[in-house]
């Protein structure tokens, strides 16, 4: 029964992690994007 939680808590971690690790290579892309357009 707690397996179910266990992988959701843990898919929602890794997740979470994989957003913060990734958030400052969005930012430079939407920065450079942003410089692109204008």
């Amino acid at each position: 029964m707690y397996k179910k939680y266990i992988k959701r808590f843990l898919d929602i971690l890794l997740s979470l992690s994989v957003l913060i690790l990734f958030s400052p290579l969005l930012l430079l892309t939407a920065i450079l994007v942003r410089i692109k357009l204008g």
